[in-house]
């Protein structure tokens, strides 16, 4: 597993990735108009405009890559919310996982690298928001973050319910392994 500095010439593969894994996770949990929204074309064109910006300034994001091939990536950054920043002061904007590759370790790495990251800008909390009911969420609570609460959020017109988990430290010696 190699994970390193995602570049510009990574859009069309950030997008794969993100398109794959969205379908994956929401597929029972989306509406239908959710989903049919989530196009490779479309994705590539928000990736090839959005990275630039998603890669400088606080905001970093990694890729991991499996034989040459990237199958994950994380964006994060300085905290959006303005009731998280009063304890959180890092965010982890995403963090994918191309189905082929989950439960193999690419999310662990992604993960703890963006924690490292958020550190190293001097952020001691972080804090990312997770839509309820995929099969995923445990995942988070095993890498040591707490579900701090939870709010409602409008996709396609439908409500649905999101989770914000916080891990009450960005050093790597205090996220579980």
């Amino acid at each position: 597993m190699l994970i390193r500095k995602a570049d510009v010439s990574d859009a069309e593969s950030i997008a794969a990735i993100h398109v794959n894994t969205w379908l994956h996770t929401y597929r029972d949990i989306l509406h239908e108009d959710a989903l049919k929204s989530w196009t490779m074309k479309e994705r590539v064109k928000r990736w090839e405009n959005s990275l630039p910006s998603a890669i400088s300034g606080g905001n970093a994001m990694y890729v991991a890559a499996d034989q040459g091939t990237l199958c994950g990536f994380v964006l994060s950054g300085t905290m959006r919310d303005a009731k998280l920043r009063m304890r959180y002061s890092g965010e982890i904007y995403g963090l994918f996982v191309h189905p082929s590759y989950q439960r193999k370790g690419f999310g662990t790495g992604l993960l703890h690298t963006a924690l490292e990251h958020l550190h190293g800008l001097g952020h001691k909390r972080a804090a990312l928001w997770h839509l309820e009911n995929t099969s995923d969420r445990s995942f988070f609570k095993t890498e040591g973050a707490e579900l701090v609460y939870e709010s409602e959020v409008t996709i396609a017109g439908k409500v649905y319910t999101q989770s914000a988990f916080g891990f009450e430290s960005t050093k790597r010696s205090h996220v579980k392994s």
